[in-house]
């Protein structure tokens, strides 16, 4: 029993997929606030005033870009893609919307941009589709 607390490595994978998947999920409920229109109205005003080009066309594919990504991260599959895509979205939230802030109210991207570095860091893990498709057909050559 000492030994399964003190050596972390026998459960690295079932901790990443862990945090991968409750990190996919925030991510995908966030993502859905597409479907609300007040919602959606405030982020083109928010982008209008911190003046992103596009604030109509860059709200919606910011949202579209956390659902589809999230996914991916959820299931595993191109992992590290989904996880560069979103760190580019919560670095936009971060250090653009929010003026990079991250002390206090507005940490919360931020947190979520240091967790997708983590899955570019250290990938997947075990148990997930990038695992079955990409690292098994390796380990046969």
């Amino acid at each position: 029993m000492e030994k399964q607390i003190v050596y972390l490595e026998a459960r690295w994978d079932k901790g990443i997929l862990l945090v991968r998947i409750i990190v996919a999920i925030f991510i995908i409920k966030v993502g859905f606030e597409i479907i609300e229109s007040v919602i959606m109205a405030g982020y083109k005003k928010w982008l209008t005033k911190v003046k992103v080009p596009f604030p109509v066309i860059m709200s919606y594919v910011g949202k579209l870009s956390e659902i589809v990504c999230s996914f991916l991260l959820l299931i595993g599959l191109f992992t590290r893609i989904a996880s560069i895509i979103l760190i580019i979205n919560m670095f936009v939230i971060t250090f653009i919307m929010l003026e990079g802030k991250i002390f206090g109210d507005n940490q919360h991207p931020f947190l979520f941009l240091l967790l997708f570095a983590l899955f570019v860091f250290v990938g997947a893990g075990r148990w997930s589709v990038d695992y079955l498709v990409f690292y098994k057909k390796q380990k046969k050559w």
